[in-house]
This record gives C-alpha cells, structure tokens and sequence, in this order.
C-alpha cells in the first residue's frame, strides 16, 4: 500500500509540475526545467528567471516566485493545482517509437537455426495490429529468402502519451508507459524474450 501511495504522490506532484510549465509557457515563455530530486523542481522562464517548486508531506505545492514576478503567479499556481487535483492530463501528444530488429545480432539466430528455418515462413509479422485505442503497431519483415531463415523486423509503434506538453510527467509516460509496454510485445513476438535487449527504438513526436 506504501509504494501506492507513493506512486500516486509523485504522479500527482510530476502533472503539477508538467501543468505549471504548461500555464507558465503560455503567459511567459520557459527555456527549460529540471529537478534536483524526487520532490523539487526548477523552471527556468524565457527571462532567465528561476521558479523554484517544492511540496510539503501531504503534497501540497510551494512555488518560490523571483522579485520580478512577486504576486503575478499565484493564479497560475492555483490553476495548475486545480487542473491536477482533478486529474486533467490535458491533450497529450502522439509518438512514434520505431525498432529495427536482428535476430543475427541475438546469438539466438545460430542457436535456434534449424528450427527457424522450418517456421519462419509461417510466422510472418505483416501489417498493423491494434493495441487497444491508443496504440498501434505496424510489422515490416523483410530478409525473407530462402538463403537466409533468419528474418528481419521494422517496427513502427504509434502511442498517444499524456500530459499538458513537455513536462516531467510526460517525460514520465512516454518513457515508461506504452513504449516499455509494446516494445516487449513485439521484441517477444517477433523472435524471443532475448530480443528486447537488442532491438533498440528511436522516438519523435508527431505534429
């Protein structure tokens, strides 16, 4: 129950964290953000000016405002608590993840050879399959002559991440939640369980 609760903290404090860059983006611009650790937060504006971000034990946000804003963003706090408390994740933004695989690569291709040879005609990954209404993955097999048994996959993995744009909990989702997710289904479907330590995917947002 105690990893929960904290999972759920650290969720509640990263989209607060992510909804602040978003509002503050919008009325003065942010260059960057960062974290020192699991509970403080830095966002740098377009200015050059720090906004300090903390929480208290029952995570409740405390925002050091710069001289320059003193006073100005107390309504943009309230409103990216607001949107928080209630669960707002915002549009989100959809990504693309693709995996070029080798079964060579693996050790697993010599080892498994023969057996390959006899079922890789049949255990041909084409086309798109749907993962639910946020996911789609997209099989391209190719190294399919006869010379050669072993196959090759390109794998393209189109998922829709939430958050209120660039921020920590976007980070957060894009990098443990659906990629993680379908890279293992596919690393696991396309050869073996081995597989997932070589296939390799590069990310880009869409749009």
């Amino acid at each position: 129950m105690q990893g929960n609760d904290k999972q759920k903290r650290d969720e509640f404090q990263m989209l607060f964290v992510n909804w602040l860059i978003y509002l503050l983006n919008e009325r003065h611009g942010v260059s960057g953000w960062g974290t020192s650790d699991a509970s403080r937060w830095s966002v740098t504006l377009a200015d050059g000016s720090t906004i300090q971000v903390g929480f208290n034990s029952s995570s409740q946000p405390d925002v050091q405002e710069t001289a320059k804003y003193e006073g100005a963003l107390a309504p943009i706090v309230a409103d990216a608590y607001r949107r928080t408390n209630v669960q707002d994740y915002g549009a989100g933004a959809w990504w693309m993840a693709a995996c070029r695989t080798d079964m060579w690569m693996s050790g697993v291709g010599i080892l498994h050879s023969m057996r390959l040879r006899n079922e890789h005609v049949s255990r041909q990954f084409q086309g798109d399959w749907r993962l639910g209404g946020e996911t789609l993955v997209s099989f391209r097999q190719t190294n399919l002559s006869a010379s050669s048994p072993i196959p090759k996959f390109d794998v393209d993995i189109t998922f829709r991440v939430p958050g209120p744009g660039p921020g920590p909990f976007s980070q957060e989702s894009r990098g443990e939640g659906p990629t993680l997710a379908c890279g293992n289904i596919v690393c696991d479907g396309c050869a073996t369980p081995q597989m997932s330590r070589v296939c390799p995917c590069k990310q880009r947002r869409l749009g």
